[in-house]
């Protein structure tokens, strides 16, 4: 993946960008409406192991506690997160 910007700071250069003609004022607007429109960015490796460090925190503090009612909440918020990472690998369609 190629490196994130943060495209609020990048279509504010395009506000202030100096149009000498309206040509380039219609193209600055184009590029802002382009940029808004765009969806958002993110570090799929990233978010994923962010994931599984949650995963693996909440397991060491709060699964396995003797407590049947508790260890089966652990394993559906397990089964979510583990769906979340597939849903996010597979570009976000379910």
């Amino acid at each position: 993946m190629g490196r994130l910007i943060d495209a609020d700071d990048f279509i504010k250069k395009f506000n202030y960008a100096k149009a000498n003609t309206e040509e380039e004022n219609i193209m600055c607007a184009t590029v802002r409406r382009m940029i808004r429109e765009e969806l958002t960015a993110f570090d799929l490796d990233e978010v994923v192991e962010q994931l599984k460090q949650l995963k693996t925190r909440y397991f060491l503090t709060i699964a396995n506690t003797g407590d049947k009612k508790l260890d089966i909440a652990y394993e559906n918020v397990e089964n979510v997160l583990d769906r979340v990472i597939e849903i996010i690998k597979g570009g976000g369609i379910y």
